[in-house]
């Protein structure tokens, strides 16, 4: 069998890609089948990187799932076991015109009144007619034409667009041919409340995401070209949705200091100074870009498809310096062992000040990190400073060192994407590439964690996030200003308030004001004469 190249995996697990280093050019998909100990293969053609054949794997799997499944009979209500009456006469309830079959009991489509005068035998009658529909899939596969024009007009995000193609591609087609929905005609008020048991082991949020994006489906697509019923394309009840409750919220709990240091030196000190002789240089890349990734998104709150797209003009880099307490002390008692008395040093202290004064004792120099980051949501930017000019710093000086080392024919640029892949001329590394390596860290720490007080959920990529939003409401930051820095909205960010660890604010909760008295309330009675 030949060595395998490369090896990724797909629609969160369900299948893989990979290619061979005898034929490097060509992408292959595989997915086990359930309960066997065999694979199902196929070679994925007309694609040339990474990113097309993640696309394709997608394709692939819809029509492979649709090979393998049993369509559901459609199921009649006894109420809708009536006889054939294509070709008989309908009474007429009323002398009018109507649009909405729902009054003749046909449930779809409409009716109109006959009245021919040349013919007097069928004035009078109404005739059913059938609300024209499309094939379901040719109607999805159109919609998600129109939605990759809106990706290459800039108007839909290229990440938004694969998770919007995963839904209807890998879940919705499939579902629709298990319930018999061959047409849009098909589509009726019941059609997606089975969509819920079908997503059986998913989370209530991802079910939640998924149906508004059927939705979204519906409204903007058969809606508009008239090929789904009005009644059933207003219904609010159309597609339901998950009950969440708070534990539901909490699928990325923030780690916890001691955790972290656990997970930080695990990739500083094991994954990354990994010795071994056959390690590929490019992995080793891979390995310490990864190690600046956790570091940045935990220190700035980034969400990881953010950071995937940010570019070296993206970071400010500002040298401040500011004063350390611990090193002021240590400067004075050098000083004063050497019998030199130090004066003029009993102004306040503040930390977080910055040193104005040259000549001040404990003179830290610091690079502080503004980064401008695009918003993966709103698509607006927003400002983050942070204390990692020192990490980014120190990792554009191992990029420049490894293509000069590896004689790469590239060069960085202020438009080069940070975390891209100098062999590909620093086009972007996949998300699944960082969740890999992340589930990798989390298997080898497995039983170390300690996790979240109020979860039992494990930790993942986007905890990061968590933990740096987490750490700004118990540091007291002002929650507009934390809610500008995340992108987040004020009303998420205080329903994480509800899992902040109580010890924490332990003493602001028991403080006792020893010696004050409780003051006197001189009340006033307004109904006292």
């Amino acid at each position: 069998m030949p060595k395998l190249l490369e090896k990724f995996k797909v629609l969160g697990g369900r299948a893989e890609v990979l290619r061979y280093e005898n034929l490097p050019n060509s992408w292959y998909y595989r997915e086990k089948i359930p309960d066997e100990k065999a694979y199902r293969t196929r070679k994925i053609s007309n694609v040339s990187n990474k990113e097309e054949a993640e696309d394709a794997a997608i394709l692939i799997y819809a029509e492979l799932s649709s090979q393998h499944v049993k369509p559901k009979e459609k199921r009649i209500k006894r109420t809708e076991k009536i006889k054939d009456t294509a070709n008989q006469s309908l009474p007429v309830p009323s002398p009018r015109l109507s649009a909405n079959a729902a009054d003749h009991g046909s449930g779809r489509g409409g009716a109109y009144l006959l009245t021919d005068r040349s013919k007097p035998e069928r004035s009078g009658k109404f005739i059913n007619r059938k609300r024209r529909g499309v094939p379901i899939d040719q109607a999805i596969d159109d919609y998600i034409e129109k939605l990759r024009d809106r990706v290459e007009a800039n108007e839909l995000g290229e990440l938004t667009f694969r998770d919007l193609m995963q839904t209807y591609i890998v879940h919705l087609k499939p579902y629709c041919f298990l319930e018999g929905i061959k047409s849009t005609a098909d589509i009726n008020l019941e059609s997606f409340h089975n969509y819920l048991l079908y997503r059986k082991g998913c989370s209530k949020l991802t079910k939640n995401k998924e149906a508004r994006q059927i939705k979204g489906f519906v409204d903007n697509y058969l809606s508009p070209k008239k090929l789904i019923d009005v009644d059933v394309a207003t219904s609010k009840k159309l597609i339901p949705l998950s009950k969440v409750k708070q534990e539901d919220l909490d699928a990325n709990p923030a780690i916890n200091e001691e955790d972290w240091t656990k997970i930080n030196s695990w990739i500083r000190n094991v994954y990354v100074k990994n010795t071994d002789s056959n390690l590929r240089s490019s992995v080793h890349y891979w390995r310490y870009l990864f190690w600046h990734f956790t570091l940045i998104m935990k220190n700035s709150g980034a969400r990881p498809n953010e950071l995937l797209n940010l570019r070296w003009k993206d970071i400010q880099i500002e040298y401040v310096v500011r004063i350390s307490q611990s090193k002021k002390e240590q400067e004075i008692e050098e000083l004063e062992a050497e019998g030199i008395d130090v004066l003029g040093e009993d102004e306040d202290f503040d930390a977080n000040a910055w040193a104005v004064n040259p000549e001040a004792f404990g003179r830290e120099e610091r690079l502080i990190a503004h980064i401008f980051i695009k918003s993966s949501k709103t698509g607006k930017t927003r400002e983050v400073p942070t204390n990692l000019g020192k990490a980014f710093k120190r990792f554009k000086e191992y990029q420049e060192l490894y293509i000069k080392e590896n004689k790469l024919d590239i060069e960085i640029t202020p438009t080069t994407l940070i975390f891209g892949n100098p062999h590909k001329y620093y086009s972007k590394y996949t998300y699944p590439n960082f969740t890999s390596s992340w589930h990798k860290c989390m298997q080898e720490l497995s039983g170390q964690l300690k996790g979240h007080k109020f979860s039992d959920r494990p930790y993942t990529i986007y905890s990061m996030r968590s933990t740096f939003v987490e750490a700004g409401l118990l540091k007291g930051m002002d929650v507009f200003l934390l809610s500008r820095i995340c992108g987040h909205s004020v009303d998420m960010l205080q329903r994480h308030y509800e899992r902040i660890d109580v010890k924490e604010r332990a003493e602001e909760i028991t403080k006792i004001s020893y010696g004050s008295k409780k003051k006197k309330i001189n009340e006033i009675d307004l109904f006292s004469n």
